[in-house]
């Protein structure tokens, strides 16, 4: 009889003890809720032809990624190259950041910022802004 009214107190304090765990992750994620919040806005992806490759099979091979990013905390726009390049089998992918501008008004960021055309010898135009987009083999 005492190991049944041992276990019943045991089952008793573990449950207990789940229902204290349980609210004590509610309140966790509902304090931590409010201060996360979106750091980066992705604007526009494009990918792109890269025209130095002489290589026969480099239709499959050579394109460049073109990620334009919002830092909303700053105002910055950035953007992120992605390319594959052929010459370095063991590293397939490379990532290079770099700032071109900065925004003050946030509202019209998406409309002047939003597009990319690329274009030959390894140009691209990103949005209504008329930057031009350069990139060089291995770069």
């Amino acid at each position: 009889m005492t190991e049944h009214g041992t276990l019943f107190y045991i089952e008793k304090i573990l449950t207990f003890a789940l229902v204290c765990a349980f609210c004590y992750m509610l309140y966790i994620i509902s304090v931590c809720w409010l201060p996360v919040r979106e750091s980066h806005y992705l604007l526009v992806v494009q990918w792109c032809r890269n025209d130095d490759s002489n290589t026969h099979y480099a239709k499959n091979l050579s394109w460049h990624g073109l990620y334009v990013y919002l830092e909303k905390s700053s105002g910055n726009i950035i953007v992120r190259e992605m390319n594959t390049p052929l010459h370095d089998p063991f590293q397939p992918y490379r990532y290079v950041y770099r700032k071109i501008a900065h925004e003050n008004d946030i509202s019209l960021v998406a409309e002047k910022w939003g597009v990319i055309k690329c274009q030959g010898k390894n140009k691209a135009l990103i949005g209504s802004s008329g930057y031009s987009f350069l990139w060089r083999h291995g770069q």
